[in-house]
């Protein structure tokens, strides 16, 4: 999957709906869609995303990143080295109507009425 600066490979079936509070609050949306790529198959081909670290309640650590340009949501992935995987942002991939349906959701007792 591509978009414009960065690019991963992703496993079809995999995509994600995830409705926790942290994804509603910096989607400003009800929910995040996400597809997992692994570390090494993802790149930033080029600039650098803003990357946020969100600390959530249980201590957890992640980075978020977004576009420098549009402040579009990039990707995420655990703050630390090397992580294993990057959660790419479905809405900010070219082909995200080739992705197919997501396969679950999480957080759904968090999920708006």
């Amino acid at each position: 999957m591509q978009h414009g600066p960065h690019e991963g490979e992703v496993k079809l079936g995999t995509m994600g709906i995830c409705h926790c509070l942290d994804c509603q609050t910096l989607t400003g949306s009800a929910f995040r869609v996400q597809i997992p790529a692994p570390a090494n198959t993802f790149r930033i081909l080029t600039g650098m995303p803003k990357r946020y670290v969100k600390t959530a309640d249980n201590g957890v650590q992640r980075v978020h990143a977004f576009c420098a340009e549009c402040g579009a949501p990039v990707y995420s992935c655990a703050a630390k080295d090397n992580p294993p995987y990057y959660s790419l942002r479905v809405g900010a991939l070219k082909q995200r109507n080739e992705i197919g349906t997501p396969y679950r959701q999480i957080w759904t007792e968090r999920r708006l009425s």
